[in-house]
């Protein structure tokens, strides 16, 4: 692994002060709109509530 990782290690400590910023601030503009995973599972979670609280709902009306 270490083979893999020292040839970005090296191109990193080439960059200059700005350069990181700007590649950061180019990536984040090209991927604004993709949900991280954390974002994801929130949103997996918040359609499971929602699900779940229509099964309950259904259940309550159909015990009436």
């Amino acid at each position: 692994m270490l083979e893999q990782v020292q040839p970005i290690a090296e191109a990193v400590r080439r960059l200059t002060v700005e350069e990181p910023r700007e590649l950061i601030e180019s990536i984040k503009g090209k991927y604004r709109d993709v949900a991280t995973s954390s974002e994801a599972f929130l949103r997996r979670k918040r359609e499971d509530l929602v699900l779940e609280c229509c099964r309950l709902r259904k259940r309550s009306l159909g015990r009436r």
